[in-house]
């Protein structure tokens, strides 16, 4: 809350706005006595002196009390008073947004959102901090552990990403090792994952490179330019999981649900804008048009007998070697 810039000396100022006006007499630097800043306030000195304490145990403001020049201080000059009045419910939310930060322990991003989320927290009075922090030990966010990703390649990427830089990278793909250049845009999350996309230089493409598997990565003093009608927002939305196949054509495709799952299918979208077509049967069909039918495989076989792909034909014939194939596994 902003002090009123009409306020003069001795005005009375409310209860919400005076521990700005003490933070901007304080911060000063010329250690303002209680009963100073009582008349400029428009209050009684044992008014500020509550109003001082509340700073200290609620907002955690490091203010002390120089005994030789009779006044207040903060002991950290870095110190800087939340300027926004917060409700219950976003003092939740904030907390649920820190528990969310925890799905990225063992990443390179962890500590920092860590360390972030920390200093917001110690800013928030103290009765919310305390009921918002009760209410969120009961939410979990559960999933696969991420993969490791290399810190110092972390950090290069970021700067690079940050200022257009061209990086070298080492890449291992389960094929093959490689030496490339490249140019990136941006970085994808999925399902805890990241994901940077680019112009990759040795195959002259734009490619999807799993982090993960990106063993090293340092500048090369060179700078890129974005194409100037690369949107990279639309790019991750239009995607299948927010991902692109750069090497395959778009193709159309059509899934049906069975019955007794097609309200479980209609719930969660496949890909923002899929057509959904509930059938007289109980049946639904939905349809999309994607470049990576790699990932679309897997969920479908992850939907086993409830769900039966209409098209395209490559994907009808890969689902049926990959269930012949688990089925000569298990002996059958």
């Amino acid at each position: 809350m902003a002090v009123n810039p009409l306020h003069k000396e001795g005005d009375f100022l409310g209860q919400r706005a005076r521990p700005f006006k003490i933070d901007q007499l304080v911060r000063k630097g010329d250690y303002p006595s209680a009963p100073r800043m009582a008349k400029i306030l428009g209050v009684d000195t044992r008014t500020v002196q509550r109003d001082i304490e509340y700073m200290r145990l609620s907002l955690n403001a490091p203010l002390e009390y120089d005994q030789s020049r009779k006044g207040w201080y903060y002991t950290d000059p870095n110190f800087f008073l939340p300027t926004v009045a917060l409700t219950d419910k976003d003092v939740f939310a904030i907390f649920v947004a820190q528990r969310a930060v925890e799905q990225y322990e063992g990443t390179p991003v962890f500590a920092p959102l860590r360390e972030a989320f920390n200093r917001i927290v110690k800013l928030l009075p103290e009765e919310n901090r305390v009921a918002a922090a009760l209410a969120t030990e009961r939410i979990r966010f559960a999933g696969r552990p991420p993969a490791v990703v290399a810190p110092d390649v972390w950090d290069a990427l970021v700067t690079a990403v940050g200022e257009t830089q061209i990086l070298k990278i080492v890449y291992e793909s389960p094929a093959e090792t490689t030496v490339r250049e490249l140019e990136p845009y941006g970085l994808v999350v999925r399902d805890g994952d990241w994901y940077v996309f680019g112009h990759c230089r040795l195959r002259d493409e734009k490619r999807t490179f799993y982090l993960p598997r990106v063993k090293s990565a340092e500048h090369t003093g060179d700078f890129f330019d974005l194409p100037g009608d690369f949107d990279f927002r639309d790019y991750v939305g239009s995607g299948f999981e927010g991902l692109h196949y750069e090497s395959c054509q778009p193709v159309e495709v059509c899934l049906r649900f069975s019955a007794a799952v097609a309200q479980a299918a209609q719930e969660r979208p496949w890909v923002e804008g899929q057509q959904n077509e509930p059938l007289k049967s109980g049946q639904l069909e939905i349809a999309f048009t994607t470049d990576a039918l790699d990932p679309v495989l897997r969920r479908v076989l992850a939907w086993g007998k409830h769900v039966e792909v209409i098209a395209p034909e490559a994907l009808r014939k890969r689902v049926i070697e990959e269930l012949d194939l688990a089925r000569r596994l298990y002996g059958g």
